[in-house]
């Protein structure tokens, strides 16, 4: 007889997406803010200002990002107020609080915005408990939602083109596409020189957004 608790957000993931949202956001960007948008699946933390070297944070392996501060003086105050370590870890940070799960954060950058999601971890179990017959939905990172968008325009669109178009490498748009695969979002239809693709789930933005069919 005792409280069992299951929290949809790690704690820590959120504190580390903030952090590094007020730290690390582009101040001369006049009239932008950061925004904090909540959504049943989801909780997104969008910054103003890119990568501070203009790099796409899609296009790299978090784990191997060096530590780049855009406003140092903000970034010693929290430093020595031990809001934030010096070391650059927060990114790390915020993935560690979902090693207990399968669905991760994913992060998306481009020149003017930074974009964190964090999903909830309970809502596939949210959705079990409601209705046996509610399929679960299918988390996206950005760069997975322009994915479809393009193959969406042109089904038999190439991994190249798909690269090209996201500006990443050709072997970050396969691995993409086996994500998408993976997840039951897409398959391919024919060979690889003359098939193409078909979307298995609503796009973003339909009724019943992400739903498996």
């Amino acid at each position: 007889m005792q409280r069992d608790e299951h929290e949809d957000y790690p704690h820590s993931s959120v504190r580390e997406a903030l952090i590094n949202a007020i730290i690390h956001r582009d101040y001369q960007i006049i009239g932008s803010e950061i925004h904090i948008d909540m959504y049943p699946d989801r909780v997104e933390i969008t910054s103003p200002g890119g990568m501070p070297d203009g790099s796409k944070i899609q296009a790299l392996d978090v784990s191997t990002i060096p530590s780049m501060r855009r406003n140092m003086i903000i970034s010693d105050v929290f430093g020595r107020l031990r809001i934030m370590e010096r070391r650059g870890s927060g990114l790390s940070r915020i993935i560690d609080g979902y090693n207990d799960v399968e669905v991760k954060p994913a992060f998306y950058s481009e020149s003017s915005y930074f974009r964190v999601t964090l999903p909830n971890k309970n809502y596939s179990v949210q959705d079990t408990a409601v209705s046996s017959f509610i399929h679960p939905r299918v988390m996206l990172s950005p760069s997975e939602e322009k994915v479809l968008e393009l193959i969406a325009f042109n089904p038999a669109i190439t991994g190249e083109r798909i690269a090209e178009n996201l500006d990443v490498s050709l072997r970050h748009a396969k691995r993409l596409l086996a994500e998408l695969k993976e997840k039951g979002a897409i398959q391919r239809i024919g060979s690889a020189k003359s098939g193409h693709w078909e979307i298995l789930i609503n796009m973003p933005g339909q009724k019943n957004q992400y739903m498996s069919r």
